[in-house]
């Protein structure tokens, strides 16, 4: 199960992950999390999840808005 490429462009996300194990790319760069660690997604950057396992992975996650430039 892949969550496919997503850009934000108007919040911070962090996401907290619950079950299963994931590589997750932001900009290409992969980093592999284990259940109980968070990540950061930071605004305009180009991400995407990937599960290591068959079953769903569970997330929380929190978007902080990001600051208007005008």
């Amino acid at each position: 199960m892949k969550k496919p490429l997503l850009v934000d462009h108007y919040a911070n996300t962090v996401y907290f992950l619950l079950t299963n194990g994931l590589t997750v790319t932001i900009d290409g760069h992969d980093v592999h999390y284990e259940p109980g660690q968070a990540f950061t997604v930071p605004c305009g950057h180009a991400y995407s999840l990937h599960n290591l396992t068959q079953e769903p992975a569970v997330l929380h996650f929190t978007r902080m808005l990001a600051e208007s430039s005008e």
